[in-house]
């Protein structure tokens, strides 16, 4: 290899990394717009908790916890929203809830440990509904995403890098007409 065909290897690997281009193994130290997908590892639930792409979502850090969000629907719902936690990167962030949707004896317990930061962030997402029977709700007045019964599920939530979206800048909505639903911008005004 020549001294200019050096140069322009160096040139072009630097635009990339500029760019935001090429592979970082550790890309869950990023702050940026991530492409999430949903997979299940057990799931006792009726109807089973939803998996597959579930398009881009904001993910941040900062030295000792992440920020996530995350959808909780049933299988074949669409959803409504997404849940926000901060997860610590040394333990599991447990949380249980109590009296859900007009129904003071139901609890949900539910768990988010960080799997792994490096490549795609991986997440164990856990939940246990239990005293479902209690509460009496009809598919009318179910809220989305409670499951029939008592059941327990886990899921791995994968968190693959779109764009690095690093201070200054913010990612926010992509306001464009144009945009899909779900989808962000990294804004460096």
């Amino acid at each position: 290899m020549n001294c200019r065909t050096t140069v322009l290897v160096m040139f072009a690997a630097l635009a990339l990394t500029a760019c935001g281009g090429g592979e970082d193994e550790n890309e869950g130290s990023k702050d940026g717009i991530y492409q999430l997908e949903l997979v299940r590892e057990s799931d006792t639930c009726t109807p089973k908790r939803s998996t597959g792409d579930f398009g881009q979502v904001p993910l941040t850090h900062e030295p000792d916890q992440y920020t996530l969000f995350y959808p909780l629907v049933g299988e074949g719902e669409v959803p409504i929203g997404f849940f926000i936690e901060r997860v610590p990167k040394d333990r599991p962030f447990e949380k249980e809830s109590v009296g859900i949707h007009d129904c003071p004896e139901l609890r949900r317990w539910m768990s988010l440990e960080l799997l792994s930061d490096v490549g795609p962030v991986e997440v164990r997402y856990k939940t246990r509904y239990s005293d479902m029977a209690s509460c009496g709700l009809t598919s009318e007045s179910r809220f989305e995403g409670l499951p029939d019964s008592d059941c327990e599920a886990s899921l791995l939530l994968r968190y693959s890098l779109v764009q690095v979206c690093e201070e200054p800048c913010t990612i926010r909505p992509n306001p464009s007409p144009e945009s899909s639903p779900g989808t962000y911008i990294c804004d460096c005004k």
